[in-house]
């Protein structure tokens, strides 16, 4: 194998580290394929998709048993591939069994470029030889007609107990459906086989007890009795008898044979069941229906605030990662400082789903549309939410003056923080500065309303803009003279010299903008 083709397997090979088996992935590559960091490289009258590399699952898998794979195909076909229309897809002619039927891009992909789109697939439950295909589709119809190779894939059951292997072996599983409503009885059935020495009994102790890693088991029932006696060798086929969580949420199903308070064997394979609130269809009515939103009628330029949208699918598919909820009133595309908004769950035909965001208001004033719709791609669902306006309220407009020349060093956002380590927001801006030389200036007219040391900040100092507006520079090293509580200051009077006072790493202007003492982006403001 050449250097080049070496370097595209070993980075495929690395993205699939985690498979649930010890037997490596299977890299396929494409003879033409060239080096990962030369981009795409199209075949001239080749397909619109050209086929690349492909990992795929293990020749062996057990019933249940999860492995990360990918394929990777170059642009071709003239036309930038959006991550909403665009999608993988099982091969036509092949019936998807790995549990996941089709895969978004992972983002936008302009002609002549190559995409890598990694996902996970989970072996069917019954032993059988199953295909692994897949091929790149646009708005699940059309098909670029370049496949990647069709691989065989055989699951096995467990092995008989006259093989070395744990005690008590799973066999097979009935779990409840994929989507269930909330409060709702289930029921399901796992099989294990006895491949100890012992015979199971309640007397001794032997039960089922769920078998979920990190505690989210939430279907009501914790242990599970046997119906008879299992002797060595024998198996048992247990029924269970559960409820739906009250919350909306995936809940994985899971479980594995216990003596005791202890498990024994292996258990069965995770299946993840959603639980979300169910919607009668019967009525007749689009296939995107909407049910409910909560918004402010009022806000300040740039303030946030927290919203909502329910809708119920009425169509005859599941809404998965490919669907969306978008903005579609008039002209306002990214207007509420968001793009898509994802769906916190996929959705079934019959069920509805809440997504709650955050959006952020305009700096200009006026009524502002407000409208949203599940969309697939760049296509809107009918039925979206009525038409509303939000009123940005007049307020403080721009600074008027940069509070120091430096440029920034550290943007609005979440970040580890440099002192304390821990996963926060970072609610201001960093500007550059010389320690006890550089100058800082207030960025609009305003009001001191507090001028002194304020705990991680160091001294500091807070203007009011009116509004509700107010903008804080912090770490300062002194400040000017007359700069005190009550003090009326112009925009681009220097009112101190930056410093590293406080929880700082070295010199510089922490600035913030406040709307209603909730810190916002100051990026806007500047």
């Amino acid at each position: 194998m050449s250097a080049r083709r070496s370097a595209l397997a070993a980075a495929l090979c690395a993205a699939c580290a985690n498979t649930a088996d010890d037997a490596p992935p299977r890299v396929t590559l494409d003879a033409a394929a060239p080096p990962v960091d030369g981009g795409g490289a199209c075949e001239a009258g080749g397909p619109s998709a050209q086929f690349r590399a492909q990992v795929a699952p293990p020749d062996d898998m057990r019933p249940g048993e999860r492995a990360a794979v990918s394929v990777t195909f170059d642009n071709c076909s003239g036309a930038r591939w959006t991550a909403g229309a665009y999608e993988l897809v099982a091969r036509p002619g092949t019936v998807s069994p790995w549990g996941v039927a089709r895969v978004a891009l992972p983002h936008d992909v302009a002609p002549g470029e190559r995409v890598t789109i990694a996902f996970a697939v989970q072996a069917p439950i019954a032993p059988g030889a199953y295909r692994f295909a897949w091929a790149l589709s646009r708005d699940g119809a059309e098909t670029f007609q370049e496949f990647t190779p069709e691989v065989t894939v055989q699951v096995r059951s467990s092995a008989s107990c006259a093989l070395a292997g744990p005690v008590a072996r799973f066999r097979t599983q009935a779990p409840p459906p994929r989507f269930v409503g909330q409060r709702e009885p289930v029921r399901g059935t796992v099989t294990f086989a006895n491949c100890g020495t012992a015979t199971w009994t309640r007397e001794a102790g032997f039960a089922l007890v769920p078998a979920v890693p990190d505690g989210r088991w939430r279907w009501g029932v914790t242990r599970v009795e046997l119906p008879r006696d299992v002797p060595s060798g024998a198996e048992v086929t247990v029924p269970i008898e559960g409820t739906t969580p009250d919350a909306a949420g995936v809940t994985p199903w899971a479980w594995s044979v216990a003596q005791g308070e202890g498990r024994i064997g292996e258990a069965s394979p995770a299946v993840d069941v959603v639980v979300s609130p169910r919607y009668d269809c019967a009525r007749g009515g689009p296939a995107a229906r909407f049910l409910d939103q909560h918004q402010p009628s009022e806000m300040d330029p740039a303030q946030t605030a927290a919203v909502d949208l329910t809708f119920a699918n009425c169509s005859d598919a599941v809404w998965d990662s490919t669907y969306r909820l978008q903005s579609v009133a008039p002209a306002v595309a990214g207007r509420w400082g968001v793009g898509a908004v994802p769906l916190p769950l996929p959705v079934a035909p019959g069920f509805r789903a809440t997504a709650s965001f955050r959006i952020t208001a305009p700096r200009d004033a006026g009524a502002h549309a407000y409208r949203w719709a599940v969309a697939r791609g760049d296509v809107a669902l009918p039925d979206p939410s009525p038409s509303r306006t939000i009123t940005v309220r007049l307020g403080p407009g721009p600074c008027e003056a940069r509070p120091v020349p430096g440029g920034i060093t550290d943007p609005y956002g979440w970040r580890i923080h440099p002192i304390y380590g821990d996963w926060r927001l970072h609610t201001g801006i960093d500007f550059a500065g010389r320690w006890n030389v550089t100058e800082i200036v207030a960025c609009r007219a305003g009001v001191v309303v507090q001028a002194g040391w304020r705990g991680s900040y160091g001294n500091a100092i807070e203007l009011a803009h009116g509004g509700g507006m107010t903008t804080l520079y912090a770490h300062q090293n002194r400040f000017a003279d007359g700069i005190a509580v009550g003090a009326t200051v112009s925009a681009g009077q220097v009112i101190g010299i930056v410093g590293t006072t406080g929880a700082s790493t070295g010199a510089h202007l922490h600035f913030e903008v406040r709307l209603d003492g909730t810190p916002v982006d100051p990026a806007p403001y500047l």
